[in-house]
């Protein structure tokens, strides 16, 4: 592929382009981490004063997730239109984090965490990282899947320190303590990389419409693709949520719940690795497929039958590998639909795919409050079944199956045979003045 010699670092290799993705791990952990370890804060918020309920804490994990990946629609298109308003967006984001932290140290009822801990910090996290998701596809274009699995295994590290970390802290130190000291730990690292990540190309001073970014929206590949995406989300994120109540429920030891969600969100960092290397060399429905089969066969017999803490372990790791890989395949579904929709740029598409999950993600707290209202299932159901978690077992395995949707796409291209070697992704780049 020809490089352009005016500019001033090649993409996909070099010292530039390996410390900027460096600088997005560190972002996007700290923007995830804590999102992806509620199950932690939920625990600890229904059995402490002044919570000391679980009505709706549910909503509020899954409220700070679905925020985070429906806003960065508006924030990609944006910044697509403005795109010298990258800093200030992402400086804007940390201060809101931070306010959302501080603020959630003061709750005293659900409500209250809802709105900060769930909305601001949803916000505030989407602001911060969407600026770098843009640049960061200018700076890989060959090897672009494998730098946003990347990108994306921030999440399942953070996600896999953060349980822990947070376990010991709220026991010892307390809620209030914690969020605080998450808040200035989140200003004090991520504020200086904001000033020193810069884009591999110069800002233009004139950015796309928004109404060509809607173009894709009369497209069917993205509505097959999408359609299971959202599907997907519904049930993705149960387990995180629910895993450290559903070992106290079956007796497990006090560090299973945690233990499993750590090991989730770890597999979930390899599993976007691999995922982004599969999507660069395989067609994408082949993945999409994989993705779904695995997973699904991880709910329905590590999680339907975990009654023993290396079951549930087991689970974790298997599902974790699996859906925990799904975020990588939306740069490869975001280029599958700029093909046929060119004036929609890639940021915008990859946002719409993260609005998606996020969309399945603010169902699937109210939904899984209200799955809980059935009474549980006969107790003689083998494993978890008979539990009272049954029902999101089977609901988490369903939205797991039907998230393979996007492989009907294969029947819409005649030439979904053969692999994507060779095949590159536009560069994700503003179009020239």
């Amino acid at each position: 592929m020809a490089r352009d010699p005016s500019l001033p670092h090649p993409p996909d290799r070099g010292w530039a382009a390996w410390s900027y993705l460096a600088g997005c791990f560190w972002i996007e952990g700290f923007t995830w981490g804590l999102p992806f370890s509620w199950g932690v804060f939920q625990k600890y918020y229904s059995n402490h004063p002044p919570i000391s309920s679980a009505d709706g804490l549910a909503a509020v994990g899954t409220c700070a997730t679905g925020i985070l990946y429906i806003v960065s629609v508006p924030v990609f298109a944006v910044l697509q239109k403005w795109p010298a308003r990258r800093k200030a967006c992402a400086i804007l984001g940390v201060s809101f984090l931070a306010i959302a932290l501080v603020g959630a140290s003061f709750a005293t009822h659900v409500a209250d965490l809802i709105l900060t801990q769930g909305i601001l910090y949803g916000l505030g996290g989407a602001m911060l990282y969407t600026p770098f998701v843009i640049q960061l596809g200018e700076w890989f274009v060959e090897r672009k899947g494998l730098a946003f699995g990347l990108l994306w295994a921030g999440t399942g590290i953070s996600g896999a320190i953060v349980p822990p970390l947070m376990e010991w802290g709220l026991s010892k130190y307390g809620f209030q303590t914690m969020l605080r000291a998450w808040a200035l730990a989140t200003v004090i690292i991520v504020l200086p990389l904001i000033f020193v990540m810069k884009g591999r190309l110069p800002i233009p001073a004139k950015g796309s419409s928004f109404s060509s970014n809607l173009d894709c929206l009369a497209n069917s590949t993205f509505w097959i693709l999408q359609c299971g995406n959202v599907i997907q989300g519904l049930g993705y994120f149960m387990p995180s949520i629910y895993l450290p109540v559903f070992a106290h429920s079956v007796n497990l030891p006090t560090v299973a719940g945690t233990l499993a969600v750590s090991l989730l969100n770890f597999a979930s960092a390899a599993g976007a690795i691999l995922s982004g290397l599969a999507t660069d060399h395989f067609h994408l429905s082949t993945v999409l497929l994989n993705l779904s089969s695995i997973s699904t066969i991880g709910v329905f017999f590590f999680w339907g039958f975990a009654t023993s803490q290396a079951r549930l372990l087991i689970f974790s790791l298997v599902y974790g590998l699996s859906a925990g890989g799904w975020s990588s395949t939306w740069t490869w579904c975001s280029a599958e639909v700029h093909k046929e929709a060119p004036r929609t740029e890639m940021g915008v598409l990859i946002g719409l795919f993260g609005a998606g999950r996020g969309l399945g993600s603010i169902i699937s707290g109210p939904v899984s409050e209200s799955l809980f209202g059935y009474p549980p299932w006969d107790a003689e159901l083998r494993g978890a079944y008979g539990t009272g978690y049954g029902i999101i077992i089977v609901f988490t395995g369903v939205s797991a199956a039907l998230g393979g949707l996007g492989y009907l796409m294969r029947f819409k291209h005649q030439d979904a045979t053969e692999p994507v070697q060779g095949h590159r992704t536009p560069e994700m780049t503003l179009p020239a003045e």
